[in-house]
This record gives structure tokens, sequence and C-alpha cells, in this order.
């Protein structure tokens, strides 16, 4: 699965841009000091909570948002229709510098297991290996990681980790 850069336009929503690439709490941090080589972007407000993060962000007089959720990764969003045009520009640089961030493989020569249509069983939520499918002959395990800190998800099969993601695939079914 390729992590990419998504803009989101959602009618009467804020534009928010999905930073897929950079998809952690440290990454909050490098997103920061990007906005702030390359756009002049200067702090007005932050948080930081137990698990997630936001900055108001300044530049050239328009406000925004950068915001890091443990579930859902960085984005970007608008706050209001003066700084649209400017996350739009953001999201399009970023989408061109990250185009090519991949997931990270542990083991080589996987087939891309994040396409594949699985229905998986909810084992619980106290357990290690929160969900389980059988494909192919495989037991594939998803592993949520605790604590988090670079990955949310652990994709094991037949007890080997092959991936770590934090968004959970389309193509897969809880």
């Amino acid at each position: 699965m390729k992590r990419e850069v998504t803009i989101l336009k959602n009618k009467n929503q804020p534009i928010e841009v999905d930073i897929d690439p950079i998809p952690d709490w440290e990454g909050f941090d490098k997103l920061i000091s990007f906005l702030k080589i390359y756009y002049s972007a200067q702090i007005v407000d932050s948080y930081d909570g137990l698990f997630n993060r936001k900055c108001t962000l300044e530049t050239d007089g328009v406000r925004y948002q950068l915001i890091f959720d443990d579930w859902f990764g960085n984005s970007l969003r608008s706050l209001g229709v003066d700084s649209d045009p400017l996350i739009i520009k953001i999201g399009e640089d970023l989408k061109e510098r990250l185009k090519d961030i991949q997931p990270e493989p542990i083991g080589s020569n996987n087939p891309d297991y994040f396409q594949y249509h699985l229905v998986w069983d909810d084992l619980g939520v106290d357990e290690e290996y929160r969900y389980e499918t059988i494909y192919e002959n495989k037991n594939f395990q998803v592993r949520i990681n605790k604590p988090v800190k670079m990955f949310l998800y652990t994709l094991l099969i037949n007890g080997e980790e092959q991936f770590r993601f934090n968004k959970w695939p389309k193509k897969w079914i809880r």
C-alpha cells in the first residue's frame, strides 16, 4: 500500500491534508521544522496531549493547524477560507516531496498484502494480537503496538512480522 499525501476537500468542511508518509509523533516535529523552513511558519499556539498534538501556525498572516492523532497520524487543517489556498499549496508540495515513501518492510520480497480483500476476526481489546484471519492457508494477525512509537500496527503472517503501518487498509474489513 503506497503511503500518500491526500488533500481532502469536503463541502462545508475545512480543507485537510492527510500526511500518511509521516504518520508518527516524531514526524509532527519534522513537519513543524519543514513548515518553518519552507513556509516561514511561526507557532501561535501548541498543545501536547497523551495521544495527540496540535499546533496553530501562521504564515504571512494566515493561520492553520498541524494535528497529530495516535489513531490517524499527522494532518494539516485549514482554519477558514483565507487559509485554504495555503493548505492546498503545502499539500501539493508535500505530495510531490513524499511521493515515493512506502510502508516499512521488515522482510524482503513480500507481496502487497494491503491490496488483499481480507475479513478480520476481532480477538478482543486485551489481546496482544487484536485481529486474525486465514488467507491462502496462512495465519494473518495484526498486532496493535504498545506503546505506539512509530507505527500503530504490525502485520504478522504465520507468526513472522511482515510490515508495520498506521492506516488500516481500505480493502480490509474489521
